[in-house]
């Protein structure tokens, strides 16, 4: 049915500011001015691409399915630049999403990550074929490459 990871870590019991996100590739800019649509059904998943989006100076709408992500899409009044959206999703999936905002946002790039394998992905419509893919589990390095080609 799915995997089950367990992660050890030594107890800390000092609280640590986390630093500034600092990519060591100079080829990858990102410049903090533009709105993410970050589409994740996980919380957890949601919440850290959050933090880091943000903290590298981005405004980030997050949604936690497809559904979710038209009514903020439709509410939002400024421009969304980018869609960042898992694939399989509870009410609307991804590549349903991507569809939608082709009508009422098509100016609105689209990245699609998702845990199955991207030949697998490809097959669930046209929509997903002009987009761009970022298999997970990815690094926030790797999020950073895949958006600077958007």
């Amino acid at each position: 049915m799915g995997t089950i990871f367990k992660i050890y870590l030594p107890r800390v019991h000092e609280t640590q500011v986390a630093p500034k996100v600092a990519l060591s590739n100079p080829g990858i800019h990102l410049n903090g001015n533009e709105t993410i649509l970050l589409v994740e059904d996980e919380p957890a998943l949601r919440q850290a691409t959050t933090k880091f989006l943000k903290g590298a100076g981005y405004s980030v709408l997050e949604a936690r399915d497809g559904q979710d992500a038209v009514e903020v899409a439709e509410g939002h009044s400024g421009p969304i630049h980018i869609a960042v959206t898992d694939v399989v999703m509870p009410r609307m999936s991804g590549v349903q999403l991507a569809e939608h905002l082709a009508i009422i946002r098509p100016e609105t790039k689209v990245l699609f990550v998702s845990g199955y394998a991207e030949r697998n992905v490809l097959q669930r419509g046209t929509a997903i074929r002009r987009a761009r893919f970022l298999q997970k589990p990815f690094g926030l390095k790797v999020l950073a490459q895949k958006y600077s080609k958007c």
